[in-house]
């Protein structure tokens, strides 16, 4: 039996595995470049056009530009961003206990991947939320695509996002929190 964290991760082994086995390695980072992260001051919903606020979760309360040292895969497609999606869901219908959140991918291009708490009170503050990516971020790094990477120790999950071609990550806990990521 897996404790619910062994089985988040091997959730996103499966899911990283499946977008390997779409995608070959090809010229993955930017050479001399580094990531950074840039918080924006809270916009109206006027100032920014998303549809899916107030649908699948409420208007972020942060939003950052994440400028990643990797580049987008030159293989990249909506099919392989959909493909992560199912693997990790694939995985989460495998378990004996219900999934903490839902991972799932929108835009005409599959373009912008939304991560939601299924359960009330188990990501109740950012931090939760951050962390949440955090345990993403080791999982990654536990592949073979993120030890063919110099320096996977510091590489992201948002990095991982970019390189797959995501421009978009939102998390929230699915009642009054999100946070928002830009990905360049």
């Amino acid at each position: 039996m897996f404790s619910e964290s062994s089985a988040m991760m091997m959730s996103c082994r499966y899911a990283l595995a499946a977008f390997i086995t779409l995608n070959a390695g090809l010229g993955l980072v930017a050479t001399n470049a580094q990531a950074q992260t840039q918080t924006i001051a809270a916009q109206s919903p006027a100032d920014v056009q998303d549809r899916h606020v107030g649908y699948y979760y409420p208007e972020p309360q942060i939003r950052e530009v994440y400028e990643s040292a990797l580049i987008t895969a030159p293989i990249s497609s909506s099919r392989s961003r959909a493909a992560f999606a199912v693997g990790i869901a694939l995985m989460q219908n495998k378990r004996s206990f219900a999934p903490t959140y839902h991972l799932f991918v929108k835009g005409a291009r599959k373009e912008k991947l939304i991560i939601v708490a299924t359960e009330t009170g188990r990501y109740a503050t950012h931090y939760q939320l951050r962390a949440l990516l955090a345990a993403m971020t080791s999982e990654a790094r536990s592949t073979s695509l993120f030890n063919k990477l110099p320096e996977p120790e510091k590489r992201t999950f948002l990095d991982f996002c970019k390189f797959m071609g995501f421009t978009r990550l939102t998390i929230s806990n699915g009642q009054d929190l999100a946070i928002q990521f830009d990905l360049k």
